[in-house]
């Protein structure tokens, strides 16, 4: 039945019609009398949703929550209250004024710490009228998962020349209107090694030299040996 029905005697027609193995038809019919008694002050919880539903590296989900006044009076002072006492959140929507049939979707914003631990936790919504006189209670189920970074290692590439080449990783986009920066690749010159002086005792001149040396000792004392045989 709808919720708009008014109150008060409604007529319900019920006709029951067959056919037999002859063709024939046959029927019933009955006539109903439906008393219809709706509450003075109901305040109905219509429909609830969460997005996002389950929440990692995000701090906030948005809440909404579809109300709907089912009862016979206008009413004047009505709240909505969203709680979640496992995650330390707890709301009360602005006075809210409903006539009969009427109906209305508040949003509310549910920070979820960045320590809370992985797990399932309730979120009860509650909705009063005459400020603090409770109608329906409700609830959705808001899960959290361990949040992973995904962070990505630059590439070192080395080419031949022995320059070496840090490529960062993709940049994000931020936005569809926003293109993606890219950041340019930083190039790290290899160090410049200095080359050392070689000393002139390492070098090939002076054994040159040192050889000539010994020649020209050796050739002075054969030339003395020869004169002293001749004396």
């Amino acid at each position: 039945m709808e919720d708009d029905v008014p109150r008060g005697d409604q007529r319900l027609d019920i006709l029951l019609l067959g056919e037999d193995e002859h063709g024939a038809i046959h029927g019933e019919a009955w006539d109903i009398t439906l008393q219809v008694d709706r509450k003075d002050h109901e305040l109905d919880i219509r429909e609830m949703a969460l997005a996002p539903e389950t929440v990692s590296c995000e701090t906030q989900t948005i809440f909404r929550v579809e109300i709907r006044n089912t009862g016979r009076s206008d009413e004047d002072e009505v709240f909505v209250r969203v709680s979640a006492p496992d995650i330390k959140f707890n709301q009360v929507s602005s006075e809210i004024s409903l006539d009969e049939d009427d109906e209305t979707t508040q949003t509310f914003t549910i920070s979820v710490p960045a320590d809370t631990r992985a797990g399932t936790y309730r979120v009860t919504v509650d909705t009063y009228y005459d400020t603090n006189q409770k109608s329906q209670t409700d609830g959705v189920l808001i899960r959290k998962v361990a949040c992973t970074t995904g962070a990505v290692e630059p590439v070192v590439e080395q080419p031949d020349d022995g320059q070496v080449v840090v490529v960062p990783p993709p940049a994000t986009t931020p936005g569809e209107d926003e293109p993606a920066q890219e950041e340019p690749p930083v190039v790290v010159q290899p160090p410049v090694v200095e080359e050392e002086k070689e000393s002139f005792f390492d070098s090939k001149a002076f054994i040159v030299l040192l050889v000539l040396g010994y020649v020209v000792v050796l050739g002075g004392g054969a030339l003395v040996a020869i004169k002293l045989l001749k004396k």
